[in-house]
């Protein structure tokens, strides 16, 4: 198979180099993540980052590429997935070391995707991350550089998650990989308009691809019940960041059952830098075990029992650093894909893919009397619930 070199100063997405197949074998994608928390062992997290990975990598074989890829996350100490980040917010001296570690590792990860990729790929797909450029050598090479980002890396991490202290470095990084790449991959419009702001960036080399889901693996037909509550349940699964919403969401069932008799109960599958303080926060609104239960970190081939165990999906996300939510939320593809409708703020993804009232509710992101005023239409239409859980897979 033959492919052509296309570089980023070329003017339209028409010039997305397209793979020319020759009788005798597959396209071959090599898939790159630098990461050092994003791995696709069974015991590693349940975030975005893990089933973004595994999809996009599916997805490829699907389509007849033969993928080999180079994960750093699968070669780091098991010791790094714990809540490092909830560490690192509170200590610039953590963060500042672990941004030499990730440097080091990503000039030592390029070295060795480049020995153990470099001869088996026409196209390089590299899932972006803090300090990394691991598919720099394979673009001097000549070969195409597909580059996918999920943020403008250097003002979440530094500012959202507070994970990184060289938010400087971090920038010039990432602003260099964006010049370079052939193509860069976004997940929503919001996104590729913040990145094509950046310094020579070519706005016309960034594709807009939303998440989606694996409809086989997320499938209530196949999947057994985790329930916990017998009562209307609330499910929230993914990494506890304060852009998710959860405690707005425990402040007002809190409310609700105190002052209308409203008796929501919530299961949240997940840990990440918030969780203390979720666990805090239901502790100091009455909200016990009896209505609200912490499961931690849920292994990933759980999670659609998880799901399949509650009657309504939380993805409450806010906005980030400077005004705008750019994610495409992976937890909405997902509580749809296991039949459950969706209580989603209302941003691109959400205002997509989900009908008020018939797939699920919406409500303003960051305000508490839009939430609660949803959860009470929810509350009262619980009955409906399953057949709104049909029309979201469907």
């Amino acid at each position: 198979m033959q492919v052509m070199r296309v570089r980023a100063s070329r003017n339209s997405l028409d010039a997305v180099p397209k793979p020319v197949e020759a009788a005798s074998a597959s396209p071959r994608l090599g898939y790159l993540s630098g990461a050092p928390r994003v791995s696709l062992r069974p015991e590693a997290s349940l975030g975005a980052g893990r089933a973004h990975v595994q999809g996009v990598i599916n997805a490829f074989r699907t389509l007849g590429w033969t993928v080999h890829h180079y994960i750093a996350g699968d070669r780091v100490p098991f010791s790094w997935f714990g809540n490092g980040e909830g560490r690192m917010e509170s200590s610039r001296l953590r963060r500042l070391s672990a941004d030499w570690a990730r440097i080091g590792l990503a000039r030592w990860s390029a070295r060795q995707a480049w020995k153990e990729v470099g001869g088996h790929c026409d196209w390089i797909y590299e899932r972006l991350g803090a300090f990394q450029a691991l598919g720099r050598p394979f673009a001097r090479a000549g070969i195409p550089w597909i580059v996918e980002s999920n943020a403008p890396l250097h003002l979440e991490a530094a500012v959202d998650r507070r994970s990184i202290a060289m938010q400087g470095w971090a920038r010039r990084a990432e602003f260099s990989v964006y010049r370079e790449a052939d193509v860069i991959v976004t997940v929503s419009n919001a996104l590729k308009e913040i990145l094509a702001g950046f310094p020579g960036v070519d706005p016309d080399k960034v594709l807009v691809v939303p998440n989606g889901v694996d409809v086989t693996r997320f499938n209530p037909a196949l999947v057994s019940s985790d329930r916990i509550f017998d009562g209307p349940t609330i499910g929230f699964v993914g990494t506890l960041y304060s852009w998710q919403g959860v405690e707005m969401l425990l402040e007002c069932v809190a409310e609700l059952r105190r002052t209308e008799g409203v008796a929501w109960s919530v299961v949240i599958a997940g840990e990440g830098p918030r969780y203390l303080a979720c666990r805090e926060a239901a502790a100091r609104l009455g909200l016990g075990d009896d209505v609200v239960r912490f499961l931690g970190q849920v292994p990933w081939v759980l999670v659609p029992s998880v799901i399949a165990g509650v009657d309504l999906g939380y993805s409450g996300q806010t906005r980030f650093h400077g005004g705008v939510m750019y994610h495409s939320p992976l937890k909405i593809y997902e509580y749809m894909a296991m039949g459950k409708p969706v209580l989603a703020s209302a941003y691109e993804d959400a205002g997509r893919t989900i009908v008020h009232g018939n797939t699920g509710y919406f409500f303003a992101g960051e305000d508490h009397v839009s939430l609660t005023s949803a959860l009470r239409d929810a509350w009262v239409g619980r009955a409906s619930l399953l057949a709104m859980g049909h029309r979201a897979r469907d």
